[in-house]
This record gives C-alpha cells, sequence and structure tokens, in this order.
C-alpha cells in the first residue's frame, strides 16, 4: 500500500453544488446569528457558488421566512444600541452590511453618549471625551453629555 495517493485519485473535480447543498450552509450561517442577503451572497460566492443556486436559495429562505433584511437591520441595530454605538457607527455598520439605514434620532444618541459617561465612573472629562470619540459620538454630542455629565467645576465653562 503506497503511503501516498496515486495524481488520479488527488484530482477530482468538484461538481457544481446543488441548491440543496447552498440551502444547507445558508441555514448554518443563519443559525449562528442574523445575516443579511447581501452578507450571504458574498460569503457563498466565495465559498464557489454559482450565482443560480444562490439566488435560488436566497428566494427560497425569504419565502420561508428564514432570511429577512428587516430582521437582520433590527437585530443589528439593537445590538450596537446595547454597545453604545453613535448613530455614525450605526450607519457605517448597516451600509457595510448591505442593508437599509434608517432614521435615527439625534436625541436617542445623545442619551446614549450620556449614559456611556455615566458608566464609566472614574473618567475625567478629557478621558470621557476620547472614550466617546473613540464610539463614533461627534464634538457636539460629546460636550452635551459631559456638560451633564460632570459639575461646572470639573468640565469647565463652554
Amino acid at each position: 500500500m503506497p503511503w501516498f495517493k496515486p495524481p488520479s485519485t488527488m484530482t477530482t473535480k468538484k461538481s457544481p453544488a446543488t441548491t440543496n447543498e447552498v440551502m444547507v450552509q445558508a441555514a448554518r450561517l443563519l443559525s449562528q446569528r442574523e445575516r443579511s442577503a447581501t452578507e450571504l451572497r458574498k460569503i457563498l460566492e466565495d465559498r464557489g457558488h454559482s450565482p443560480e443556486a444562490i439566488e435560488r436559495c436566497l428566494e427560497l429562505l425569504r419565502q420561508n421566512g428564514l432570511q429577512s433584511d428587516t430582521r437582520t437591520q433590527e437585530a443589528l441595530v439593537r445590538r450596537l444600541i446595547e454597545k453604545g454605538a453613535s448613530n455614525l457607527e450605526i450607519r457605517r455598520q448597516l451600509d457595510e452590511h448591505g442593508l437599509d439605514i434608517p432614521d435615527l434620532p439625534d436625541e436617542k444618541e445623545r442619551a446614549r453618549a450620556l449614559l456611556l459617561a455615566r458608566r464609566r465612573q472614574g473618567d475625567t472629562p478629557p478621558k470621557a471625551a476620547r472614550y466617546l470619540a473613540s464610539k463614533g459620538y461627534d464634538e457636539e454630542t460629546i460636550h452635551a453629555a459631559l456638560a451633564s455629565r460632570f459639575s461646572d467645576a470639573e468640565f469647565g465653562p463652554e
């Protein structure tokens, strides 16, 4: 028995994947977390599946309620808000995932910034400002959050 495989058995040509095989892979991806159709399409294309099989698969997933861009958008926005992301960061992530960008009210962004600033008890105003900036908050929102978080003596005049 040879210790290596003969060349004839090493180069087996992979047959094109059926819609069922694509469905199995897509279902595995969706079992991990919600994914947009754009995201699924890219992953499945990277794995070498034909565009026709991918489109059939995506259509079947949509028809059966297993994939929904609206549901994916809602889950992503909820997860980012829980992490304290700014509206700018939320828009960037939605765009990256190929999802529609909803209206995001500025008042809620200011409230999230204030909650983040309050959550970080030991921070000085400059450190809190850097942290909020790293989360994608704009200067006006940072200033409003810090003015609410710190007393005038700590924060200084406007």
